[in-house]
């Protein structure tokens, strides 16, 4: 919006880049860079910024350096926070936590490095991403092993597939992307009459445990479902490699909240909610908040501790 003040944390390369250009055509933007977590403050609290672009993890990551300086994150009056580059967004539970930390609204965003910038995104109604990108891109939904073209009705779930349709310097057709999504709607309070989607995984993150896919993101999204009792961060450690690092049970590191008193309980109940949901057995070890790394980019979810050990 024109009255926007929006930091540029991300480094100006690649898709940031297109993210620069938009904003700066509407004079909104205000270059901070990577990893300067002081200046971003000073943003918010002397230029009057008031919007946000990151990934998924970043909020939750800054919330907990503003703290450790005795800032709340409510003081900053961001608005709007729009995230992308890794699934999170529309977790309802990171959601809600994020929303009520920052007092804003947090809306997901997609799109592809190789195609375009950004051509997903959500509505002030929440009820899944918008393709965005007509006339550039032409989206289908494939079945990822079939390669057979899905009907975009609520409930497919496939993988996307992208062509471009402007490019005159490296034109790409039927470009697989290896993300698997899920339609959530095919029309919108908001008034488009196009479907709509939230991201379930990658191929190139998914675990296959005895048969049983497995995406990262889905694991994550699980144990955040009981917050506040869990903080949402987990580490999926791998000690050996496929197939024995792969078979049930897996060792995963999980947060518990602050207030939580029992956490034998808890473990138990998240390992039979990760079994009934996920369909797989976890080993589950349970550790303090702010025991696990929080990322400014992209969550590492998943540690090969068997690739640390040649090291």
């Amino acid at each position: 919006r024109p009255d926007s003040i929006v930091p540029l944390i991300v480094s100006p390369f690649f898709i940031a880049a297109s993210y620069a250009d938009a904003i700066e055509t509407i004079g909104t933007v205000v270059p901070i860079g990577v990893g300067a977590t002081d200046r971003l403050i000073a943003a918010f609290q002397f230029i009057g910024a008031n919007d946000l672009l990151s990934t998924s993890s970043f909020p939750i990551a800054l919330a907990s350096s503003l703290r450790k300086r005795g800032i709340e994150p409510l003081s900053l009056g961001i608005r709007h926070i729009l995230a992308g580059g890794e699934p999170g967004a529309a977790i309802p539970s990171v959601r809600e936590q994020v929303e009520e930390t920052y007092g804003c609204t947090f809306l997901e965003m997609m799109g592809n490095g190789d195609m375009c910038g950004e051509m997903w995104s959500e509505c002030k109604y929440k009820g899944g991403m918008h393709f965005i990108a007509q006339g550039i891109v032409h989206p289908e939904i494939i079945d990822p092993e079939t390669g057979e073209v899905l009907e975009a009705k609520v409930g497919t779930r496939g993988e996307l597939v992208y062509t471009s349709l402007d490019r005159e310097c490296i034109p790409l057709v039927r470009f697989r992307t290896r993300d698997h999504i899920e339609v959530t709607q095919t029309d919108c309070e908001c008034g488009r009459t196009g479907y709509g989607i939230r991201v379930l995984g990658r191929t190139d993150d998914m675990l296959n445990v005895q048969g049983v896919n497995v995406y990262p993101s889905a694991v994550r999204d699980t144990v955040a479902s009981l917050s506040p009792r869990t903080t949402g961060t987990i580490e999926i450690q791998l000690h050996q490699a496929p197939p024995e690092g792969w078979r049930p049970p897996i060792h995963i590191k999980v947060e518990y909240g602050h207030e939580v008193s029992d956490v034998d309980a808890l473990k138990k109940e998240l390992e039979a909610l990760i079994r009934e949901k996920l369909i797989f057995r976890a080993d589950l070890e349970m550790v303090p908040a702010d025991t696990l790394p929080k990322y400014e980019y992209k969550a590492k979810l998943v540690r090969k501790l068997y690739e640390e050990e040649g090291k």
